[in-house]
């Protein structure tokens, strides 16, 4: 078996995934197009998309249902061959917390996103 290891930073590539997602709609488009490969596909349980449009659609969608909210990291980034996960909170402009999930990803070599699978109300302790 080959060893599919792609050195990319998954931390930065975290951070950045999650600078998309609380991106202003004016800013998040450049910022899908940096962290996710064209033909990426992302789905969770309550959105199947794909590609930049897909994607930047969706979170645009998120930002509208919840103003002001904000995504931050709630674990470490776990990583081996070109996959990485981490858990996630999302949280209202009040503070509290809306959801919480983890999300896992495969990284291509450019360190671009090209899956992402998220699960809601799962933790990584």
């Amino acid at each position: 078996m080959t060893d599919t290891f792609i050195p990319v930073d998954a931390d930065a590539v975290v951070t950045r995934y999650l600078d998309a997602w609380n991106a202003s709609p004016a800013d998040r488009r450049a910022l899908v197009e940096a962290v996710f490969s064209p033909d990426s596909y992302y789905c969770d349980g309550a959105s199947e998309v794909a590609g930049h449009d897909g994607i930047t659609a969706m979170m645009d969608g998120i930002a509208e249902r919840f103003p002001g909210s904000s995504f931050t990291r709630a674990s470490a980034v776990d990583t081996h061959h070109s996959q990485a996960r981490f858990a996630w909170t999302l949280t209202g402009a009040d503070g509290a917390t809306i959801v919480d999930g983890i999300d896992a990803m495969r990284l291509a070599p450019d360190g671009r996103v090209t899956v992402t699978l998220g699960f809601f109300g799962v933790t990584i302790p």
